[in-house]
């Protein structure tokens, strides 16, 4: 149990180091929140691990070469 506690805290640790670099967290007039983090389309695999760990949200293509995970869910971003 203790060893699955340690590698959720280093998951929460990788994600605020991506969001820091490579994303952004949005607030809207009605208190709606949203948090995306950007990545190169070579990085999909790593976006859909990340999207199936956090639970709720969704991934966008770019026109560019780029893809961007998007979540808002209140449980998501707890």
């Amino acid at each position: 149990m203790h060893r699955e506690n340690e590698k959720e805290e280093y998951l929460s640790y990788f994600l605020a180091g991506l969001i820091e670099g490579d994303g952004y967290i949005s607030l809207f007039n009605n208190n709606r929140i949203i948090c995306g983090i950007t990545f190169h389309i070579k990085d999909n695999p790593l976006a859909e691990m990340l999207l199936k760990k956090i639970g709720d949200g969704f991934i966008v293509k770019r026109k560019t070469q780029s893809i961007e995970l998007k979540f808002g869910y209140k449980i998501a971003l707890l």
